[in-house]
């Protein structure tokens, strides 16, 4: 399945429409692609954010993860998170690619960091019926973590899986 990703300058949101992801970007966003279920986005301008706003944006592009990942869990089967044998690994440090990842990505690649273990946990979460949303946290505006916030309480995949 192919989509494509359609972005301009406004406010955010995000949702599926079929199999074309549309996706309204914020501003310090460069580019948004979504091919085989794979989000990818290049972020610009997003360290010159004031905190609030790029906690926003971080939580804004997981949201549209979750999505995206809630798509594919109605249509494929995939494995449980904490059974898949997957590992979290962080970003690149210093690149301005960050890992946008879905969950065939992570199954393809066997590790993930906190963004992408986060949304596929929340998605996991509610295809089996339990309430759950990602929690973006961070001490600077510039290094985020993100969590989430399920029927037990805080629950930190990264964590879980090697961090």
């Amino acid at each position: 399945m192919t989509g494509i990703g359609i972005y301009k300058s406004a406010r955010n949101s995000a949702r599926i429409l079929g199999s074309v992801l549309v996706f309204t970007v914020i501003p310090g966003i460069q580019s948004i692609t979504n091919v085989d279920y794979s989000l990818c986005f290049k972020l610009g301008a997003f360290n010159e954010l004031p905190v609030k706003n790029a906690t926003e944006v971080v939580l804004h592009l997981v949201q549209a993860m979750i999505s995206n990942n809630e798509g594919y869990l109605k249509t494929h089967r995939a494995p449980l998170l904490y059974k898949s044998g997957v590992r979290y690994r962080p970003d690149n440090q210093g690149s301005t690619e960050m890992q946008w990842w879905d969950i065939p990505s992570i199954i393809r690649a066997g590790y993930a960091d906190c963004k992408g273990l986060a949304a596929w946990r929340v998605a996991e979460l509610r295809s089996a019926g339990y309430s759950a949303i990602p929690e973006v946290i961070t001490d600077n505006g510039q290094m985020f973590h993100v969590r989430v916030r399920g029927p037990n309480g805080v629950e930190d995949p990264s964590k879980l899986l090697g961090m």
